[in-house]
């Protein structure tokens, strides 16, 4: 039932192999009770260590020399070479294997072993940390480096000497920043070897003297990697602009660690131009700059939100930034917004700067009719006595027929504004209530200004015979039929720009195309490729006014336009190219009615 029961035994019952063996299977501390001569029982203790590796220590000297027997013990615990022979722990092979289990096993090996060179460096090699165990004799230049190869923690146990050899610390440093806290504290002003250990931790660069914080080319190059690292320069490298620009380049927050520079106009000034949001940080004194803030905000509008009242409420500042970002009308005062001549010009930049106006300027129909004219998502914006008006509304769809979003519920089930807002853009009629898109009367008439609208009916009439053939039926413009004239690329480039801007009149057309000239943009494609680039920056460096945000996104997309359109149309030609001319012309009422 249990092993240790053999204790209470005779000398003649504990001596017997059998019922060792059994109590031993039971229990290996059976083994405390065993005669002493079944102690050399290869079967007995062979049983018991494979239960628990302290067997070892009852086991006989002969099988205490029995590799096999001692590795059952080793497998479980370094802790039992303890109890293996002298001559084991002597054998190199054998503690090689035994260090795979732990380094701590060394601390059993036999003294010949830590003065035997040939085996530390092999045992280093296997774990760094041996170093520990190797007489000071044995440790040589090649011996540590080895070490620290295979971990930086070894430096911990290398002589002096070798803590302040730069190759070795170099070699730790590599694998961890800490490893420098290692060193011999002289290595601390070593710039290259600060450098290393800093890149993976720059919060390291506390623990470094003030001298070597105070190398600017140490510096220049951990902003570079960390910007933020400039919190741990000297006093004098955050007070030099071009440094804090390097690091602001990359993180704005990194001018927080620059107090005098946010007080500098001048270094302010430039500081804007790097990165507008450089202007949250900047004292409060400086926030009232109107310079510095329009330099800010022709950057980034939002940036008017740190700007102080005084100057939101001043009708020259507002008006330049409105100028420059129609939207900036969202941080004006109240008085301002309600003031026609700053929310015209903010309008007249970018429609949707309507939502900001005041609201009975959002029930002025010129004010809104100019602002839908510039984008026609800013009928959203108008009061609702204006959606419900249709004098109004029918005004707003012969200007855009997208307009009709804005429309009240009754008006869009109006047909006849219905209907001239689909002769002013098709796609206006998903904005019809239900009930006209499922009236077949009423969709008869849509098709028939443009065969599209069949696309805006409901399921139930998507298959219609008499819609389909009042589809069919509909002939293209004559213009259309007879071969387009090539257009000049200027008359393309004149075309993508009142494409985006619709709202521009002839001047403001002419005025950009002749500051795109300056710099080299005569046509389209060259237009897409400076907006990939940076459109603005070159504008800027000509002396030129820039374009606002909204008007380099419009570019943007209608160039994209342009560029899927002439792709497609290439397409086209070169197929038609390809196919054999037919002699007799296959008839086909419309063609648009492939979808």
């Amino acid at each position: 039932q249990h092993g240790i029961a053999l204790r209470y035994g005779t000398e003649e019952i504990r001596s017997d192999p059998d019922l060792a063996y059994a109590a031993v299977k039971t229990s290996w501390r059976a083994m405390k009770n065993v005669s002493r001569k079944l102690c050399g029982s290869s079967r007995i203790v062979r049983e018991a260590v494979k239960q628990c590796w302290q067997a070892l220590e009852y086991a006989s000297e002969e099988l205490r020399d029995d590799k096999d027997i001692v590795n059952l013990a080793l497998k479980q615990s370094w802790r039992s070479l303890q109890f293996a022979s002298l001559r084991l722990r002597g054998e190199s092979g054998f503690m090689l294997k035994a260090l795979a289990q732990g380094v701590e096993s060394l601390q059993y090996a036999a003294p010949a072993l830590c003065y035997d060179y040939d085996f530390m460096k092999q045992a280093v090699a296997v774990n760094g940390m041996a170093l520990q165990y190797a007489a000071q004799d044995l440790m040589d230049r090649e011996l540590v480096l080895e070490a620290v190869r295979n971990t930086w923690r070894a430096l911990e146990h290398a002589p002096p000497s070798f803590c302040a050899d730069r190759a070795v610390v170099l070699e730790a440093v590599h694998q961890h920043h800490a490893a420098l806290q290692l060193a011999c504290p002289s290595v601390l002003y070593d710039e290259e070897l600060v450098f290393e250990a800093a890149k993976r931790r720059p919060d390291f660069l506390r623990l470094v003297p003030e001298s070597l914080r105070g190398s600017r080319g140490l510096m220049v190059k951990m902003v570079k990697l960390h910007p933020m690292s400039l919190q741990y320069a000297s006093e004098e490298l955050r007070c030099d602009e071009d440094l804090v620009l390097e690091a602001l380049r990359r993180n704005f927050r990194s001018l927080q660690h620059a107090p005098l520079l946010r007080g500098s106009r001048s270094f302010m000034l430039r500081a804007v131009q790097v990165d507008a949001l450089a202007l949250s940080l900047a004292d409060e004194e400086l926030r009232e700059d109107p310079q510095i803030v329009c330099e800010a905000v022709e950057r980034e509008w939002e940036m008017l939100e740190h700007v102080c009242q005084d100057l939101r409420s001043n009708y020259a500042f507002m008006m330049e930034a409105v100028g420059i970002e129609g939207l900036s009308l969202k941080y004006a005062s109240d008085e301002l917004r309600c003031q026609r001549e700053v929310v015209a010009a903010a309008i007249g930049n970018s429609g949707q700067a309507l939502e900001f106006a005041a609201l009975e300027l959002r029930r002025d129909p010129e004010m809104v009719l100019m602002a839908v004219r510039q984008d026609v998502q800013a009928i959203l914006y108008a009061d609702e006595s204006l959606s419900s008006d249709f004098g109004f509304m029918f005004r707003a769809v012969r200007v855009d027929g997208l307009a009709l979003m804005g429309a009240s519920i009754d008006l869009r089930a109006d047909p006849d504004l219905i209907m001239a807002a689909v002769k002013s853009n098709w796609r206006a009629l998903k904005y019809a209530c239900r009930s006209l898109r499922s009236n077949l009367n009423f969709m008869l008439q849509a098709v028939r200004v443009n065969s599209f609208c069949l696309s805006m009916a409901m399921e139930d009439l998507w298959m219609n015979p008499t819609l389909l053939a009042a589809a069919a039926e509909e002939e293209p413009p004559a213009s259309s039929m007879e071969a387009a004239p090539t257009k000049s690329p200027d008359a393309e480039l004149w075309q993508v720009l009142q494409q985006a801007r619709p709202g521009w009149s002839e001047s403001d057309l002419q005025a950009a195309m002749q500051k795109l000239g300056v710099i080299g943009v005569t046509n389209v494609p060259l237009l897409s490729q400076a907006l990939s680039s940076d459109l603005n920056g070159r504008l800027r460096a000509a002396g030129q006014k820039i374009f606002t945000a909204t008007t380099v996104m419009e570019l943007k997309a209608r160039c994209a336009a342009f560029n899927v359109a002439s792709a497609a149309a290439d397409a086209a030609a070169a197929e038609a190219a390809a196919l054999p001319k037919s002699r007799g012309r296959t008839s086909r009422p419309n063609g648009r009615l492939a979808f």
